[in-house]
């Protein structure tokens, strides 16, 4: 996505954008989290999350907490 550190489509930007949703899980850009070690952004008030991954690396995923007050928390977990 331009501007933004997780690679994607640009009207996939244009929905976030316009929607604002608190979250968006996608799973599907191998590239971002395996090359670039980069699998959480922002846009406005939007967290994405990436969980794609390399299918011959380690399997991933991430846990994702709310402390109540409306803040969610992301931890990556890195299965051995």
């Amino acid at each position: 996505m331009a501007g933004s550190v997780v690679e994607g489509h640009a009207w996939w930007r244009d929905a976030i954008e316009e929607h604002q949703p608190e979250l968006v899980i996608c799973g599907h850009d191998h590239t971002t989290p395996t090359q670039r070690g980069v699998w959480q952004d922002q846009i406005g008030v939007t967290n994405i999350i990436n969980v794609g991954q390399n299918m011959d690396g380690q399997l991933h995923a991430t846990l994702i907490e709310s402390s109540g007050a409306g803040r969610l928390k992301f931890e990556r977990l890195v299965m051995a």
